[in-house]
């Protein structure tokens, strides 16, 4: 369509399409956050230019290891729900209240074992992002977080995230990238670390997706 010598219907086309893509999904996953409270978040937490690999972190606890968040799972920490003589996997699957992935929405594998604990801001980045400068005890606290900083997700999703932070992953479902926003921004405020300009980026860009009003 041609109107005073430009090309219109393509432009419009461009437009439409772009602007549904920051609609906010009709179904959103419970506990998604309204649009205002993200944004305040993206207020408050810190930010710095970019990433930087701090070295010394192992996750893993035999041998020469350093354990940096001590032994998976343990129930010996300062985290809510802690000494209960459950360990923190079990007990994060023992309150499980819905069968549907958070990031997927698609059902939870049947099997225990194709459910995985997912750390939403990722162990690996939170080491490089402040957590190499805290005290043991802390670091045991926040990989044990099942308030905050721990989600049941299928296996094969979580291990396409890995430990990739929002400039390089967000949920592939659109009704969950508000609440994960969220989530993010909460447990790196918590614990006071630092995001990257790039995921304040990738998470102001979801909250484009957040309803009103919280459900």
């Amino acid at each position: 369509l041609l109107w005073g010598g430009w090309v219109v219907f393509p432009t419009l086309v461009a437009l439409v399409v772009t602007a549904s893509q920051w609609i906010p999904p009709a179904h959103q996953w419970t506990g998604t956050p309204s649009r205002a409270e993200v944004r305040a978040l993206l207020d408050r937490v810190h930010v710095i230019p970019r990433r930087h690999h701090i070295l010394g972190y192992e996750r893993a606890c035999t041998g020469s290891s350093s354990c940096s968040f001590g032994t998976a799972w343990t129930d010996d920490s300062d985290a809510p729900g802690s000494h209960n003589g459950i360990d923190t996997r079990s007990e994060m699957l023992r309150l499980l209240t819905t069968g549907i992935d958070p990031y997927t929405g698609r059902p939870l594998p049947y099997q225990r074992q194709q459910r995985h604990i997912d750390h939403l801001f990722p162990l690996a980045a939170a080491w490089d992002m402040g957590a190499a400068q805290w005290p043991q005890r802390k670091r045991v606290t926040f990989a044990n977080d099942i308030s905050r900083n721990l989600v049941v997700v299928a296996g094969d999703i979580n291990i396409k995230k890995g430990d990739s932070t929002p400039s390089d992953w967000l949920p592939p479902w659109k009704g969950s990238r508000c609440w994960y926003a969220g989530r993010y921004l909460t447990v790196a405020i918590h614990y006071n670390l630092s995001i990257s300009q790039a995921d304040w980026r990738a998470l102001s860009a979801a909250s484009r997706l957040c309803p009103q009003h919280a459900n």
